[in-house]
């Protein structure tokens, strides 16, 4: 993670869960935030940040949309403070057809899809700001383990969506807490980032 990310994170509450990633998905499915420099390109995120394959990639990221716009190459779209990324996995239809990355019919929505950043600076800004990230079905499976690794922001209220029978331990900022106390103590409006430990 970058320092700069990890100076960012540093301002709110650090829950590590030891539990299985699916145990989490809970608050995956609504959709999370995440903190990124801005200008990285996705590329970066997605591969080097997340370490995600380039075969996971190719299945569980086969249809990208940032701020409503289909993506086709994952090295030239960028991130901006306050952006919306969704990834899905390839979708049935003519349409999921045509909203896939590198789609031979991906000409049908060139008036939507997000135009071509490649000549801007390659260099990130030096801000950061949060993005919000949505995940469907192989995206979730195969791509949402890695974003607990790294780290997502929700409100701890949907901690409570968590089955405490399969937590096997837990530390706020760095410290061991007893899962209940930690859900009485944290208020539920609060943005915490959450991760999971092995």
């Amino acid at each position: 993670m970058p320092h700069g990310e990890q100076d960012a994170l540093s301002t709110f509450h650090s829950i590590t869960v030891r539990a299985e990633h699916k145990t989490l998905f809970p608050l995956l499915r609504e959709g999370f935030d995440i903190l990124a420099g801005s200008g990285t390109s996705l590329q970066s995120l997605l591969g080097e940040d997340l370490g995600l394959s380039g075969e996971v990639l190719d299945s569980a990221c086969a249809t990208v949309f940032l701020d409503g716009h289909p993506v086709d190459d994952l090295e030239t779209a960028r991130l901006r403070p306050g952006c919306r990324l969704a990834l899905s996995g390839a979708m049935p239809g003519v349409c999921g057809i045509t909203m896939r990355r590198h789609s031979p019919v991906g000409g049908m929505r060139s008036g939507i899809a997000l135009a071509d950043e490649a000549e801007e600076d390659d260099t990130p800004d030096a801000g950061e700001g949060s993005c919000r990230v949505l995940l469907f079905n192989l995206a979730l499976n195969q791509a949402g383990p890695a974003f607990l690794e790294h780290g997502v922001l929700v409100e701890a209220a949907r901690l409570l969506r968590v089955d405490p029978a399969n937590v096997a331990g837990a530390e706020l900022d760095g410290e061991a807490v007893e899962w209940s106390d930690l859900l009485r103590g944290l208020d539920p409006q609060r943005i915490v980032v959450v991760r999971t430990a092995a």
